[in-house]
């Protein structure tokens, strides 16, 4: 096992050495994170990546997705830290970061509260005033539920292929449902990759041995706390996120923007554009064309300039339909493993919340 952790770390420098240049140096930082959890003598290793070109730039933190790490971002942080001051963390249980033994035992409420109010502390020991947050997938859920909760330590959000928002995913929400609950590849590769890793360095490019030794690493397990927050209903072969936070999402108060793949299966951009309607109509929703749902497969270059774009527009949500929103109205729609059923069910949620918008703006 000394054998796995040491490549892991030795293939991650590899990594940012072949991205750092005589201007900007990418900083592997640990940093250890009072808990505030069940257990208070407990602390939180959390590994994250820094680049700072210059000290009067904002901050931007970068918050990855499921089955991912900090290390997602690599190919943008030396350009994007032309503009920013750059954090891209690992959250606990993925990448470097190893899961605390109160989070495993958490549920989806209680979860949520330790990793927000873990990124509290983390911004406090930084000694960050304001940040912002660019959060994909599994890192917009996270940065929706920051910002809600401490507004004053955010200066704005872009929110890249968000998952959580609704209940429902795409047509064939219910087959990554079931993937993303049962994460079988990472599951697997928590068994066998330990054992192998010195087989793998010698067959595989260094890249893909990194994230086979990240996903195989035994105290990595993110994806099983994600797994909490899907419910699968093999009787009725219904799947459905089971906390969605669109009431949230509406209540906050800082300016926010959206970035979609146009390709994307997982949380399509139809969705994105029903969330500018419902938000207001200086929401941006910018499509990365040819994209799915893993935004830094985009070029470098688009994908800079379309998070700069989305950073200089963002602006702040202006709905009436807040109150009218509950978890109870929300969660009658869920995903089929019958495509055309799902369809209609997105149909019928769409029709829902448009006209509730629309209700709201003949008042």
């Amino acid at each position: 096992m000394n054998y796995f952790s040491d490549s892991r770390e030795k293939s991650m420098k590899y990594i940012l050495n072949t991205h750092n240049n005589s201007i900007n140096q990418i900083k592997s930082i640990w940093q250890s994170i009072p808990n505030n959890g069940f257990n208070k003598d407990e602390l939180w290793d959390i590994h994250s990546l820094y680049v700072n070109n210059n000290n009067d730039l904002p901050y931007l933190l970068l918050i990855h997705g499921t089955n991912s790490s900090s290390l997602v971002w690599v190919n943008i942080l030396i350009k994007l830290s032309y503009k920013f001051r750059i954090f891209a963390i690992d959250l606990p249980g993925f990448g470097h970061s190893p899961t605390p033994i109160c989070l495993k035992n958490a549920d989806t409420k209680q979860s949520i509260k330790l990793i927000i109010n873990m990124l509290k502390q983390w911004i406090k020991i930084n000694k960050i005033n304001k940040i912002s947050l660019l959060g994909h997938s599994f890192g917009a859920f996270i940065s929706i539920n920051f910002a809600h909760k401490y507004p004053e330590l955010v200066d704005r959000i872009i929110l890249a292929s968000p998952v959580g928002i609704l209940p429902i995913l795409d047509n064939f929400g219910a087959y990554w449902a079931l993937f993303f609950k049962f994460s079988p590849i990472q599951r697997i590769l928590r068994l066998v990759v330990p054992y192998i890793a010195f087989i793998l360095y010698k067959i595989i490019d260094i890249k893909y041995y990194y994230k086979f030794l990240l996903l195989g690493e035994p105290t990595a397990v993110g994806d099983l706390i994600v797994a909490k927050y899907i419910t699968v209903n093999w009787l009725s072969g219904e799947t459905y996120w089971n906390t969605p936070i669109l009431k949230k999402l509406l209540q906050l108060k800082k300016p926010i923007s959206f970035i979609y793949g146009d390709l994307d299966s997982i949380t399509p951009i139809h969705q994105g554009k029903l969330l500018t309607i419902l938000l207001g109509k200086n929401i941006l929703c910018l499509p990365l064309y040819n994209i799915g749902h893993f935004i830094t497969d985009c070029s470098i270059d688009i994908l800079i300039n379309t998070i700069e774009i989305a950073y200089n527009k963002a602006s702040k949500i202006n709905s009436l339909i807040t109150n009218k929103i509950t978890n109870n109205k929300l969660l009658v729609y869920t995903s089929f493993f019958n495509y055309n059923k799902t369809k209609i069910v997105i149909k019928n949620l769409y029709r829902l919340l448009i006209n509730l918008h629309n209700e709201n703006d003949s008042n």
